[in-house]
């Protein structure tokens, strides 16, 4: 029961694009679905998935953000052309923990 509860959260987990990047929004750390949408683009910033008008509102919250303090945002995913929630975490060691979910999707999910 236990093994099966185990994979059901790991397949879970993969499903929503999480990652840790620093203050230039470089991965440090992601995972297996976060990898899939950076596409070719993931040895670089999370700003090269954005548009440009994306990229200058994350920057602008990302730079008001305190330690323990959360932003959300929506934004336009370039390589895939699809809007995307974003949560933005600042931790305490400067890094940022963000997680990506499709609009369509988080509209699905509150239906």
């Amino acid at each position: 029961m236990v093994d099966s509860a185990n994979k059901e959260l790991n397949s879970i987990t993969n499903i929503i694009p999480v990652a840790t990047v620093d203050k230039l929004f470089h991965i440090i750390y992601a995972n297996a679905a976060f990898y899939q949408l950076m596409g070719e683009s993931y040895f670089h910033s999370v700003y090269s998935i954005l548009d440009d008008e994306s990229l200058v509102r994350l920057q602008d919250v990302a730079g008001k953000l305190k330690p323990g303090e959360s932003a959300e945002l929506l934004v336009h995913i370039k390589v895939l052309d699809v809007k995307a929630f974003i949560s933005l975490l600042l931790k305490d060691n400067d890094e940022f923990e963000i997680k990506l979910c499709p609009a369509r999707q988080m509209i699905q999910m509150l239906e």
